[in-house]
């Protein structure tokens, strides 16, 4: 079993949560979160003038994560998703971070393993 966690930027959470039901991953949870990555972000302003960043420092963007459970041989697929929605070439489209499931646990019904996760 994995976990998956994808971070994208927000407007493309309603596409890849979507492709991600239709690919058979209809089980997921999502949330708002802030970050910023190593590279510097340059905002402009609606009339197409750079905005300063130096007394504020680098700002903390909103993005969505989304939280998937899966069995090991899925993991291709769900990632071939992701990024076929999200891959736009430009920093910021997003992460994914895959690990290992150690357990999982179905509260109602007490299914452990590969059994709570369908």
């Amino acid at each position: 079993m994995k976990e998956v966690m994808i971070v994208i930027q927000n407007k493309m959470y309603q596409e890849t949560k979507q492709a991600l039901i239709n690919g058979g991953f209809g089980a997921f949870s999502s949330f708002l979160v802030f970050g910023k990555g190593k590279k510097p972000v340059q905002f402009t302003a609606k009339n197409g003038q750079p905005l300063d960043n130096k007394d504020t420092g680098q700002p903390m963007l909103a993005k969505k994560m989304i939280m998937v459970w899966i069995n090991d041989e899925e993991e291709e697929k769900l990632v071939e998703i992701v990024l076929t929605v999200n891959r736009g070439g430009n920093c910021g489209d997003g992460k994914i971070f895959v690990t290992k499931l150690n357990g999982a646990m179905r509260i109602r019904t007490g299914e452990k393993g590969r059994d709570a996760l369908i």
